[in-house]
């Protein structure tokens, strides 16, 4: 209704309710659906990949990620740290291009470290409806409690807890979670290959901006990443480096219209946005004429 309202044309926009599987199969299923967009986990992707293959139908797929953020020694540590903790802890982390992976420079570790603990501790948790209210709470206790395994298992290889690591305790119900700063992070730790998707804010460390590069890289997915530098040739080495389908540079919410929204790798298929996005939609037909006489 709020569509049509808008001036769409009554039936063009349709909204189904109901038992995922059925509602999927008949997309799925019947030829007059010839398109399918979707924005999910790469595993469900996967499947609506080898499903559409049986009735060709193509496909647009925006799927996990696992993004990095690069800081880089000419940028201010406290600056950058605040500009980090927002976009974390956005939405509790439960954002597909929510930054996961945080690589300082190693002249600016120490000093970003201690401002980012003492920005998360400062997040004020509670009804998203109360004045002043900063974090709600999660989605699902599924999440939160994949969020504590994550967690635990990166202490048990090696990391330590700078702030928040457990579910916050002044809350009588609702999924609200601290929010967590860890150190010490190794790549044995499930946070680094597996989307978190949770509030945690994992602190690493570089020194070369090739091995920075190779860090980030150093994942299934691609969907997007970040970079702060105040140097152009840093910036364009990132921007030509990075296997991301979305690469922000000094840009916390790397989101417009008119820009192509999608990812690499396991991140998925396509793009949403801007021409790229309309193209899928469409099909190319060559017409050929044989002039009488020619």
């Amino acid at each position: 209704e709020c569509i049509e309202e808008a001036g769409a044309p009554a039936g063009v926009v349709n909204l189904v309710m109901g038992p995922p599987d059925q509602i999927v199969d008949e997309f799925l299923e019947n030829t007059i659906c010839r398109k399918i967009s979707f924005t999910g986990s790469t595993e469900v992707g996967k499947q609506l990949m080898k499903r559409s293959a049986d009735d060709m139908k193509r496909i647009s797929l925006e799927l996990g990620g696992h993004a990095p953020v690069l800081i880089f020694d000419d940028v201010d540590p406290e600056q950058a740290a605040k500009i980090s903790v927002i976009g974390k802890f956005r939405n509790n982390g439960q954002v597909c291009i929510s930054p996961t992976r945080f690589y300082i420079h190693d002249r600016l570790r120490g000093a970003f470290t201690e401002a980012a603990v003492a920005f998360a501790k400062e997040l004020k948790l509670g009804n998203g409806l109360d004045e002043g209210v900063e974090i709600g709470p999660m989605f699902e206790s599924k999440a939160m409690e994949k969020t504590e395994r994550l967690i635990h298992q990166a202490v048990d290889v090696g990391a330590t807890v700078l702030a928040g690591g457990k579910k916050a305790s002044q809350f009588d119900s609702g999924y609200f979670f601290e929010p967590t700063v860890l150190d010490n992070v190794t790549r044995r730790a499930a946070l680094m290959t597996e989307e978190p998707f949770a509030p945690i804010m994992p602190i690493l460390s570089f020194e070369e901006i090739d091995e920075a590069i190779a860090e980030a890289n150093n994942t299934i997915y691609g969907l997007a990443a970040y970079v702060m530098t105040n140097d152009l040739t840093t910036a364009i080495r990132m921007a030509e480096g990075l296997e991301y389908g979305i690469i922000a540079i000094n840009d916390p919410v790397p989101a417009a219209v008119q820009s192509p929204f999608g990812g690499m790798k396991h991140s998925g298929v396509g793009r949403e946005g801007s021409h790229e996005g309309i193209e899928p939609y469409l099909e190319t037909k060559a017409i050929s004429f044989m002039l009488k006489g020619s």
